[in-house]
C-alpha cells in the first residue's frame, strides 16, 4: 500500500475549505447584506463530519500494527499531543488577543467575554485544554478538539489492551451511543461527549481501515447502492437532517463510504495530482484552526472598502467574498508553511 493517501489529502483540503465557506456565508448578511452564492455553501459544517471519519480512519489505519502488538503507547500519546496541542495554543492566543482587541467579542464568538470576570477565566483554561466539559470553547472550531481528544484517549486504551479487547470497546461503545440516542426520544439525558452520536463518525472510519488492512473490498456496485441509499435517507428533510442525532450518523455512513473508495483509488491507481490541491490537504488544520483570524480581520476590512467605495453591485460583491475566501486559505497556508511545521518540528525532536 502507498504509504501517502494523495488523493485523500486533497479530500481532506476540500473538507477544510467547505467549513471555511460555511463561515463565509454565515458573515456575508450582516457585512455586505447579501448572500455568498445563494448560501449553497450554508451547511459546509459537514466538512467537520469528514474530519471526524478521517480521524478514525487514519489513526487505526497507521497505529494498527500497535493495536496488535500492544506496543508504543507512549509514543502514540506523544505524537497526538504534538498534532493538536502546541500549534491550537499558539491560534487560541492570537484569536484570544483579538477578541481582547474587540473589546470582548468577534463576529464568530456567541457572547462577549468579560476579562474580569473569575468564571470567564475558568472557562479560557478549559478551552486551552480543551476539557470536555462544555459544549463550546472561545475558539469557536475548538470543539471539534474536544472529540479528537476523547477518541485518542480511547484508542489509546485499544492500544494498551490489544485488538481484541479494542474490538470489545468499539461494539459496546457505538451500542452506548445508539442507546443513548435512543433513549434521548423517550427521557432527558444530559448530552455529553463520550455519548455524543458524533463519535459514531470516528467509529465508522476505524471499521473502514479495518475493511481496507484485512482486504476485505466491496463491489463497486455494493457500494454504489449503499451510497446512494444513504443519501436518499438525507433527502427528505434536508438540510434540518444534518443537525439531527439520526441524520448525522447517516452522514457519517455517507463520508465512510467515499473515504474507503478514495482510499480505494489511493492505493490501487496511480495519479498525478496538482501541487496546489495537495499542499492545501496538507495544510488543512492550519485552515481549519486560523480561518476565523482570517475572517474576523478581513470581513471587517472589506466592509469598509464596500463602504468607502460605495459598492452595490452584485456581481462585484460576489467577487470580494471570493477574494475574501481565497486569502483566508492562502493565509492558512502561510501559517502552515511558517508556524505550524516547525512547531512540529521543534517539538517531534524534543519529545520523540
Amino acid at each position: 500500500m502507498k504509504k501517502k493517501l494523495e488523493l485523500l489529502q486533497i479530500f481532506r483540503g476540500f473538507a477544510a475549505m467547505l467549513v471555511v465557506l460555511c463561515h463565509i456565508s454565515g458573515s456575508t448578511r450582516p457585512y455586505f447584506h447579501t448572500s455568498f452564492l445563494g448560501d449553497i455553501f450554508f451547511q459546509g459544517y459537514i466538512g467537520v463530519d469528514f474530519f471526524f471519519v478521517l480521524s478514525g480512519f487514519i489513526i487505526t489505519y497507521v497505529h494498527f500494527k500497535d493495536l496488535i502488538h500492544c506496543s508504543n503507547q507512549t509514543t502514540f500519546l506523544k505524537k497526538r499531543f504534538i498534532r493538536i496541542y502546541p500549534f491550537y495554543w499558539i491560534i487560541a492566543t492570537v484569536y484570544l488577543l483579538l477578541i481582547f482587541l474587540l473589546d470582548g467579542k468577534t463576529n464568530h464568538l456567541d457572547h462577549n467575554m468579560d476579562f474580569r470576570s473569575a468564571q470567564e477565566w475558568c472557562f479560557i483554561v478549559y478551552s486551552y485544554l480543551l476539557l470536555p466539559v462544555q459544549p463550546n470553547f472561545f475558539l469557536p472550531v475548538a470543539w471539534s478538539l474536544a472529540y479528537e481528544v476523547i477518541f485518542y484517549i480511547t484508542f489509546f486504551i485499544c492500544i494498551m489492551t490489544g485488538l481484541k479487547t479494542a474490538k470489545y470497546i468499539f461494539f459496546v461503545w457505538l451500542a452506548a451511543v445508539l442507546l443513548k440516542m435512543f433513549l434521548s426520544e423517550l427521557i432527558c439525558i444530559p448530552n455529553i461527549i463520550l455519548l455524543n452520536e458524533r463519535i459514531v463518525a470516528f467509529l465508522c472510519g476505524c471499521f473502514v481501515a479495518y475493511l481496507i488492512l484485512k482486504s476485505y473490498h466491496l463491489n463497486v456496485w455494493i457500494w454504489a447502492v449503499a451510497l446512494v441509499l444513504s443519501l436518499l435517507c438525507l433527502v427528505p428533510d434536508y438540510p434540518h437532517i444534518l443537525l439531527r442525532p439520526h441524520g448525522i450518523m447517516v452522514l457519517a455512513i455517507v463520508m465512510s463510504l467515499i473515504i474507503y473508495r478514495v482510499v480505494i483509488i489511493d492505493i490501487t491507481r496511480q495519479f498525478r495530482y496538482p501541487a496546489i490541491l495537495l499542499l492545501v490537504g496538507e495544510a488543512s488544520y492550519s485552515i481549519y484552526l486560523s480561518h476565523l483570524i482570517f475572517l474576523s480581520t478581513l470581513f471587517r476590512l472589506f466592509r469598509i472598502i464596500v463602504e468607502k467605495l460605495h459598492i452595490y453591485n452584485s456581481l462585484i460583491l460576489q467577487s470580494l467574498i471570493f477574494i475574501l475566501f481565497l486569502f483566508t486559505i492562502a493565509g492558512g497556508v502561510l501559517i502552515f508553511r511558517f508556524v505550524e511545521s516547525p512547531v512540529l518540528r521543534f517539538f517531534n525532536r524534543k519529545l520523540l
